[in-house]
């Protein structure tokens, strides 16, 4: 591992870099597992979690809360140098080179996100490609830096922060949950877009409901949830 960084209280960012120097082959979205090792070998601990980083960087970024679970325990006393097992890429939760995307995430279901923006972003793509990203609190949004370094690089690339627990002092952004209406507002072209949902599973079925209410077609919506 080459860093460990706090993101939010119990949300720590870690980069992971091969020790061959030789970065896993994946599509921007996909997720891998993390191993516990024993003795250089996978040991019995292993969990899923997506790559919030671009295919094009050459070490593995991720945003993991820590909740107390065997395994994001392990993870959060990691140190530089500290090594984990990585097995994958997996899933079909994958931007493919869409012009018009839509990314809805909640919490910690932005780490997907992220590595789609930064390989948009990377590479310069034309589009439309917009991250509405719903957070509790001001302090629980994860790679805000990140997001807005983003937007700055491409004039395609929107990201809507909305906030459903406070009103921040000087706050800019959107308040409440994420709806059709604050979708109108950002995102017209939505119908037609390519979608990514990622959170817990009440939200992402709440997001998948605004998106087929909305017309999109259901073959384009991908989403990933836990809970």
């Amino acid at each position: 591992m080459s860093s460990v960084r706090l993101l939010a209280v119990s949300l720590l960012e870690f980069s992971f870099s091969p020790l061959d120097g030789k970065n896993i082959k994946f599509e921007p979205g996909q997720f891998v597992m993390l191993h516990q090792l024993e003795n250089g070998s996978f040991g019995k601990l292993s969990r899923a979690f997506s790559i919030a980083s671009s295919p094009l960087n050459p070490e593995l970024r991720f945003v993991i809360k820590i909740t107390g679970g065997a395994f994001t325990s392990i993870l959060s006393k990691m140190k530089p140098g500290d090594r984990v097992g990585v097995s994958g890429p997996f899933g079909n939760f994958a931007f493919r080179g869409e012009e018009r995307i839509v990314c809805i995430a909640a919490g910690t279901g932005v780490a997907p996100m992220v590595g789609i923006l930064e390989y948009v972003s990377q590479k310069k793509l034309d589009g439309k490609f917009t991250l509405f990203y719903s957070a509790k609190t001001e302090s629980l949004v994860a790679c805000r830096g990140l997001l807005d370094s983003f937007q700055a690089s491409n004039p395609g690339i929107k990201v809507v922060y909305s906030l459903t627990r406070e009103t921040p002092s000087g706050w800019k952004h959107e308040l409440g949950r994420i709806d059709s209406k604050m979708m109108g507002k950002y995102a017209d072209y939505a119908k037609d877009a390519t979608v990514f949902i990622c959170g817990p599973a009440e939200f992402s079925k709440a997001m998948k409901g605004i998106m087929l209410g909305l017309g999109t077609s259901e073959v384009r919506i991908k989403a990933e949830a836990w809970g």
